[in-house]
């Protein structure tokens, strides 16, 4: 619970309340679909997906679960990140108008350090990013990234861009 409502439900009001948004698919343990889905909100575009035994493969389970076309926009988020405003959404469909792939993404600031053995090594921070989600995606490149089940990323922008995608940072 955060500020009286599950963490999930911050950003899926999100979601909701966007009218560019067509379908939602709420990936979830499978032992909390049924709970899930008594309290969840009544619309349309929502969809309960189970998930998978990580990331990518609950990524793959939502997509497959919603069928999208090719050139359709797909944005992955995670749950656990309550702080999504619709405007980090407009800016990953801006993106989306150049690329086959956006994500939002915040200067590295903190000092970053590298240890080889007992010796540190300042590491230079100046093109470095914390990359943060949603990220945007043609569905076609994702699917396709998504489609050895053998593969498992970081993030989908890293299984996009083993594709050779192309990826802005907003």
């Amino acid at each position: 619970m955060l500020a009286g409502k599950p963490v999930y439900r911050w950003s899926l009001d999100t979601f909701l309340s966007d009218s560019r948004v067509d379908r939602i698919g709420l990936v979830l343990p499978s032992d909390h679909i049924e709970t899930i889905a008594a309290s969840a909100p009544e619309d349309d575009r929502l969809m309960l997906v189970e998930g998978g035994s990580d990331r990518t493969a609950s990524v793959r389970n939502a997509v497959e679960a919603l069928g999208p076309a090719a050139d359709d926009i797909i944005l992955v988020h995670d749950a656990a990140r309550p702080g999504l405003q619709t405007q980090t959404i407009t800016a990953l469909l801006d993106g989306m108008k150049a690329y086959d792939a956006a994500a939002p993404a915040l200067p590295v600031i903190d000092a970053l350090k590298r240890r080889a053995d007992e010796t540190l090594q300042t590491v230079d921070r100046s093109d470095l990013y914390r990359v943060q989600t949603p990220q945007a995606f043609k569905a076609g490149i994702l699917a396709s990234a998504l489609a050895d089940k053998s593969g498992s990323f970081v993030d989908d922008l890293e299984a996009v861009e083993a594709l050779g995608a192309r990826a802005a940072l907003v």
